[in-house]
């Protein structure tokens, strides 16, 4: 009786998710006439928008066109079923809702798009642009500037998005031969190709006659380079609709003369050269007199923050008192150099001389991540697992940029770490900025050689002692000290188990014994539900000798494809590549096709297949 009561109860749920499967091609259809729409609108970044635009509304025809074709395969093995046993019903239904989970983490990504191409279309569009725009450096190249650009980083997870939902497919419908990116390949292929840089005249034949599927790397080189030229003509234009706001004579609107006061500012500093590491041109510095303070928000050893209005925008404002202007021009300049979508975004500066203080001008968030922990103590898990991968990988994509710059951050930890919920329904999703780097105002230049300190007597306990890893601990801030890149990776280790746990590492202790605890190779116990693989990942990141800690470069790496790994619901705790490098020729010799993309996490087809059965 329980057997029959089981099985109607399957046959019940998969017709459910069945019929929520046939809603998603109209839903890719209505997603796709909302890009459509929404490019009409824009503002500025026109070509740039209408590029993620065209990009999405392709790709979600042609899955709205896979996906109907599949389907009445798919809904006549759900009428098969009924004559199936249990254990088939239950099978059928975690493919299914294998789907469902991967549609959802592509939504996710879509939310994004709308809401970056959403903020170029504001009528007083100046005040996204001032965070959205940077100088131009002629040095940086378009590859360098596909990991900056907000528009590239939302195209690259939209497009490992696509992998998931295709993985999920081919394991649904059993057809390794699944794909909806045949016109994808050409869209890109024929964006990209007038800006080819690297690809063979060989290989772009290859695409175009489809005699293979386009694996990551190629599509983010496309990518990269149709956005950094389109990058160069949105800036020519947004620098002339600026010059006709400011020169407007004819309004006189308060609003709008907010409006014009920004578009100023903005113009003058996308005019002036770009910031250098202890260099900030004066086109960054604002009058003081134009903040307005509105609430404290909190306070660290030497600065406070208060958020403050700004000609109609809110800001969050750090100062810093009793400083020389040079000093608050050095800070500003690492700021403002290091320009990120995951790292908190400079304004600009200022400076009152009466009384010797500083201003730093950013981009507000919410709160920290360390106060969201503290308000789901109380949780078994403070987040979903795929969503606590989420941000670990947002921190170490934006450390491993400001490693990239030859900059440490000296001070990585939850309090650090601002974050912006997305009210998109559905799972979960954080945006994670970092912030407070550079703390100790020192580059990275190589290993560290001081010797283990077991604390030092008199030193009143700081809570940042516990982010410090071994070799340091005993250290403190100041002029002589030099940390190093592994520093940063053990302090991310600590910062991984927190989010795991929504718990202090190492909870209540004294100075003394936490030296001893640490040194001695102590770590935080992670809990029961954590992978193994992830485990194995976060204990490398704190290992005592700092040569043996992993590059964030490698830590990113693994943590995508930890990521796509739970959303295929992997069954196996303890599975993982001994070696991804030797996965990766394994398989390009066997397939063509890459099972592993050190960039993007983007797994191989056939082993995810085999990984379900």
């Amino acid at each position: 009786m329980a057997t029959e009561w089981s099985l109607s109860e399957e046959i019940r749920l998969i017709r459910e998710r069945v019929k929520v499967l046939n809603q998603i091609p109209k839903a890719c259809k209505q997603l796709s006439e909302r890009f459509r729409d929404l490019k009409r609108t824009v503002q500025f970044n026109q070509g740039q928008c209408t590029y993620l635009c065209d990009s999405f509304s392709v790709v979600l025809d042609e899955l709205s066109w896979s996906i109907q074709k599949e389907y009445s395969n798919i809904h006549q093995k759900a009428i098969e079923l009924q004559r199936k046993s249990v254990r088939q019903c239950a099978d059928f239904d975690h493919c299914l809702s294998l789907c469902r989970d991967s549609f959802l983490e592509l939504n996710h990504a879509i939310h994004d798009g709308q809401e970056l191409v959403t903020a170029c279309t504001l009528e007083h569009w100046c005040r996204s642009a001032i965070i959205m725009s940077n100088p131009f450096d002629a040095q940086d190249s378009g590859h360098k500037q596909f990991f900056r650009s907000p528009f590239a980083i939302c195209l690259r997870r939209f497009l490992w998005s696509l992998d998931v939902v295709e993985n999920a497919f081919m394991v649904l419908t059993r057809n390794p031969n699944f794909r909806y990116r045949e016109r994808l390949n050409l869209y890109f292929v024929d964006k990209g190709s007038n800006s080819n840089n690297g690809l063979t005249l060989e290989s772009l034949t290859d695409l175009l006659m489809g005699n293979k599927a386009m694996d990551l790397n190629i599509i983010n080189t496309l990518v990269s380079n149709a956005l950094h030229f389109l990058e160069l003509s949105d800036r020519r234009n947004m620098m002339r609709k600026l010059e006709d706001i400011v020169d407007d004579s004819f309004r006189h609107d308060f609003e709008f003369t907010q409006h014009q006061a920004i578009a100023e500012f903005l113009l003058k500093k996308l005019s002036g050269p770009c910031p250098h590491i202890d260099s900030l041109p004066e086109t960054y510095w604002l009058d003081h007199k134009d903040l307005a303070c509105i609430r404290h928000l909190g306070h660290g050893d030497h600065s406070v923050t208060d958020e403050y209005e700004w000609f109609g925008r809110n800001v969050a404002v750090k100062v810093i008192s009793g400083i020389d202007k040079d000093f608050v021009a050095k800070k500003a300049a690492m700021l403002a150099m290091v320009k990120h979508p995951l790292v908190v975004q400079l304004i600009g500066c200022a400076y009152r001389e009466e009384d010797r203080t500083g201003m730093l001008v950013l981009e507000l968030m919410d709160q920290d991540l360390r106060s969201l922990l503290n308000s789901r103590s109380s949780m078994e898990a403070p987040f979903n697992l795929v969503v606590a991968i989420d941000i670990m990988l947002q921190v170490a994509r934006a450390m491993e940029h400001l490693h990239d710059f030859q900059i440490i951050h000296g001070d990585l930890r939850t309090a650090n770490l601002l974050i912006k919920p997305s009210n998109f329904p559905g799972r979960e999703k954080f945006q994670v900025k970092v912030s407070n780097f550079g703390q100790t105002k020192y580059k990275l230049e190589g290993r560290s050689k001081s010797a283990h300190c077991a604390g030092k007597r008199g030193v009143k306990f700081d809570e940042r002692i516990l982010w410090r890893a071994p070799e340091i601990i005993g250290d403190q801030v100041g002029d002589g000290e030099r940390l190093t890149a592994s520093a940063d990776v053990y302090s991310f280790g600590l910062i991984c188990y927190e989010i795991l746990t929504a718990k202090l590492p190492y909870g209540d202790i004294t100075l003394g014994s936490l030296s001893e605890k640490v040194i001695s190779g102590e770590r935080p116990e992670l809990p029961s539900y954590c992978p193994d693989y992830l485990a194995e990942c976060i204990q490398q990141c704190w290992v005592p000798v700092p040569e043996d800690r992993p590059t964030f470069g490698e830590v990113c790496a693994r943590m995508a494809y930890y990521k796509k790994l739970i959303l295929m619901r992997s069954t196996r705790k303890h599975w993982y590549p001994p070696d991804f490098i030797e996965l990766e020729k394994i398989l390009i010799l066997k397939s063509g096709r890459l099972a592993f993309d050190s960039e993007n996490g983007s797994g191989d087809k056939a082993s995810l297949l085999n990984e379900q059965h």
